[in-house]
């Protein structure tokens, strides 16, 4: 659950631009075609803790309130229509209904999100950045090689995301020659770029707003410090969402403005979520419970306010 930089892996692979990589083999999920099964479904978020001891999988209302465990695991994403997570556990992905329930192991993986319109995982294996259908035993498609982001045989690309239309992705080139670095490319991982002008700081954790094409992510800044910080998907209009210390993993609400991410208090405490309105003072979002634990990994279902 730390920085992802010590998650580097020596991992080997093909040359990026495999046939598997192409845009004829590799789906692009149809924006179009967002779930509709009904209602609409109240808000949640979704979080993991180990506050019981292993990492597993909460749920809670916007404000914070009601904490609910659905089961062991972590990295929860939601479906854009607010009723199913994706999240791994073991080195599996598995999907679960936002109850709990109907809890289906899919694929080896790590760190999943479902495409816009509900039908794909994008996630990481041992290979790249790929992407399956939601079902039992579909076989994962190339999108990006772990090559692409290796150095001298070492690294990995990760923290696969979707953008809201479904036809670009963000991920992190993670390895130990260079600083961590937020890159572009198409749903297809053609066209990879990275996301700021060349920077000896680092950025990392990207994902993106809920509408729109803005990327929020975070990065170290001039002083020392972490920013939270929202740009377009092309690297301009920058803005700061929060600036402090020990600050990862951001997350912004659907209106764009509003964002969580984990905070460690000092220097000896654990990671808790907090949340930064767009006005007013930044705050602790789940409430603490007894014991030594920390709470990380938020992500928010659409119609959050």
């Amino acid at each position: 659950m730390g920085r992802l930089l010590a998650a580097v892996v020596v991992l080997s692979g093909c040359s990026f631009g495999d046939s598997n990589s192409s845009d004829d083999q590799v789906r692009r999920p149809d924006a179009s075609k967002m779930v509709d099964a009904g209602p609409t479904v109240p808000p949640l978020l979704a979080f993991s803790s180990n506050r019981n001891g292993l990492y597993e999988v909460f749920t809670a209302n916007p404000d914070g309130s009601a904490v609910t465990r659905l089961g062991s695991g972590g990295q929860p994403a939601w479906s854009s229509d607010g009723r199913k997570l994706a999240f791994a556990d073991g080195g599996i992905i598995y999907t679960m209904n936002r109850n709990g329930s109907s809890r289906t192991a899919l694929y080896a993986g790590a760190d999943p999100q479902w495409s816009p319109d509900g039908t794909h995982l994008l996630f990481t294996n041992d290979d790249g950045i790929v992407t399956a259908t939601a079902s039992v035993g579909a076989v994962p498609t190339m999108v990006v090689l772990h090559d692409v982001c290796m150095v001298n045989g070492e690294g990995m690309c990760a923290t696969p995301r979707f953008s809201a239309d479904g036809t670009q992705i963000t991920y992190v080139v993670a390895n130990l020659t260079n600083p961590l670095k937020v890159q572009v490319a198409t749903s297809t991982g053609a066209n990879p770029h990275d996301l700021l002008a060349p920077t000896t700081n680092w950025s990392d954790s990207p994902t993106w707003t809920l509408s729109g094409s803005g990327v929020v992510y975070n990065a170290l800044a001039a002083n020392g410090a972490v920013d939270v910080v929202r740009v377009n998907s092309d690297g301009s209009g920058a803005v700061t969402l929060v600036n402090g210390f020990d600050i990862s993993v951001p997350a912004i609400a659907p209106n764009g403005q509003d964002v969580a991410y984990q905070y460690s208090a000092s220097s000896t405490s654990l990671a808790r979520i907090w949340i930064k309105p767009a006005t007013g003072a930044a705050h602790q979002l789940i409430p603490d419970v007894a014991g030594t634990y920390e709470d990380v990994e938020l992500a928010w279902t659409a119609g959050v306010p």
